[in-house]
C-alpha cells in the first residue's frame, strides 16, 4: 500500500460524510480508517509477505486488531507513546459503542470521559482548532471526536509513505558470516 497519504479534496469528501454520520457510524468508521492506516504503515515496514497471505496481517493472525496494531507500531517506535495512547482511547470508545443496544452518545458517560482524555492534549493546538472548523465549531462532544479523529487520520495517513522499510543488514542467517575462527590468516 503506497500512497496513502489523503489529498485536500479526499479529506473535505470525508469530512462531508463523517460530519453527517450518528455517533456510532461516526466512531465505528473512525477505528476503521484509522485501523487501516496502522496496516498500511505495518506493511510498509515489514519485509514483503512472500506469499499472497499474510501471516501478521491478515483476518484471525497474530496482527489482524487495531488493539495489535497499535501495540506493535509502539513498540517498532512507529508511533509515539501518546499517539498510541490517542489509537486506544478511539479503541476503547468503539469497543463500548459496539457493545451497547441503543441510546449510544458520545456526549454520556465514560464516553465522554474518554473523549475528554482524547482531546485535551490536542484542545490548544492550531490544527484541531482548524479541524473543528470541518465539523462544528460550538465543540459539541461530536464535533470534538470528529476533529480529533481527522488529525489522527492526517497524522496516520502519510506514516506509510515516509515510513523505511526494515533493514535487513543486520539478519542473521543459518550459518555465520566472515571468516572461519578456526582458519589461520598469512
Amino acid at each position: 500500500m503506497s500512497n496513502e497519504r489523503i489529498s485536500n479534496e479526499d479529506f473535505r469528501g470525508f469530512a462531508g460524510e463523517f460530519k453527517n454520520e450518528s455517533d456510532r457510524a461516526a466512531v465505528v468508521l473512525a477505528a476503521a480508517k484509522l485501523d487501516y492506516f496502522l496496516r498500511a504503515t505495518l506493511e510498509s515496514f515489514l519485509l514483503p509477505c512472500s506469499t499472497g497471505d499474510d501471516e501478521l496481517l491478515d483476518a484471525d493472525r497474530p496482527l489482524s486488531t487495531f488493539s495489535s496494531r497499535i501495540n506493535i507500531a509502539a513498540r517498532l517506535g512507529l508511533i509515539a507513546p501518546d499517539l498510541a495512547g490517542a489509537l486506544h482511547l478511539v479503541r476503547r470508545i468503539r469497543n463500548s459503542f459496539a457493545h451497547e443496544h441503543s441510546g449510544v452518545s458520545l456526549a454520556a458517560g465514560p464516553h465522554r470521559d474518554r473523549l475528554d482524555t482524547l482531546v485535551q492534549p490536542m484542545r490548544a493546538h492550531w490544527a484541531f482548532k482548524f479541524m473543528l472548523t470541518y465539523f462544528d465549531e460550538q465543540e459539541t462532544p461530536g464535533a470534538l471526536f470528529r476533529a480529533a479523529v481527522a488529525l489522527l487520520m492526517l497524522r496516520l495517513s502519510g506514516l506509510a509513505d515516509d515510513v523505511k522499510q526494515v533493514d535487513c543488514g543486520t539478519q542473521q542467517g543459518l550459518v555465520p558470516r566472515g571468516p572461519d575462527p578456526g582458519e589461520k590468516t598469512s
